[in-house]
């Protein structure tokens, strides 16, 4: 029982050290996602814009 808490001390201390290069990893892995969510929000935001006012021009004529 003691090997095995004593592993358990080394295995969280490791993790302790690898859980910032985890979160390194999965920033550089969400970032392409961020980027691209980001683009379609703005292309959809500037497209409804553009077809109000479109429509405001239609209107109004």
């Amino acid at each position: 029982m003691a090997q095995v808490g004593s592993s358990r001390g080394v295995e969280s201390h490791r993790r302790g050290s690898s859980r910032l290069a985890y979160l390194f990893v999965w920033l550089l892995e969400m970032i392409p996602v961020l980027l691209i969510t980001l683009l379609v929000l703005v292309v959809s935001v500037i497209v409804y814009f553009r077809s109000h006012i479109c429509l405001s021009y239609l209107l109004v004529e």
